[in-house]
């Protein structure tokens, strides 16, 4: 299966916060770009995927000429998700993915930029119930416990979560 999506936004007063509480009025940008996934099906025991998005985000009108044809902050170029489903026996599945986030402007005057991350995660589950489904599951989050930031500003960043084991249930009633 292939899916391809083409996109091309113009956004006036756009708004961006500046800080924590502090907004201001960014103008005018144009974003284009493209997103293809595809799925592949060797057998009913496994299934890969890839996704794929690029961004061209720029600021077109502003009240300081000297952004007009920057990129705008906080939107990575790139992003890309590769993930693995294995399906050994009925109900039970183990899913890897590996996510990289792009490099992307941090600032207005497109001066500093943060250069993206990446994280793998695992996740084991069991889907049983007919009546009334349920999955158990067991998850590893960012399995090499990489240092990353979710979110950068001029002011500070968003921590990534550190290796996070999970467990857990979820029921349909």
């Amino acid at each position: 299966m292939l899916d391809v999506a083409a996109y091309r936004l113009t956004s006036s007063d756009e708004i961006r916060t500046v800080a924590p509480g502090v907004y201001e009025n960014f103008g005018s940008t144009r974003r284009t770009g493209v997103e293809i996934e595809a799925l592949w099906l060797p057998s009913d025991a496994l299934d890969f995927s890839v996704a794929w998005g690029e961004a061209d985000s720029k600021v077109t009108r502003n009240a300081n000429a000297d952004l007009v044809g920057n990129r705008v902050t906080g939107v990575p170029r790139h992003t890309l998700t590769v993930e693995a489903n294995w399906r050994p026996a009925a109900a039970w599945q183990g899913t890897l993915v590996w996510q990289k986030v792009g490099r992307y402007q941090v600032n207005a005057s497109n001066t500093m930029n943060y250069g993206g991350y990446s994280v793998v995660d695992l996740r084991l589950a069991y889907n049983g119930g007919a009546r009334h489904p349920y999955t158990l599951y067991a998850a590893i989050d960012n399995i090499a416990d990489r240092e990353y930031a979710t979110a950068v500003n001029t002011i500070g960043y968003a921590a990534g979560a550190p290796r996070t084991f999970r467990v857990g249930v979820q029921a349909s009633f």
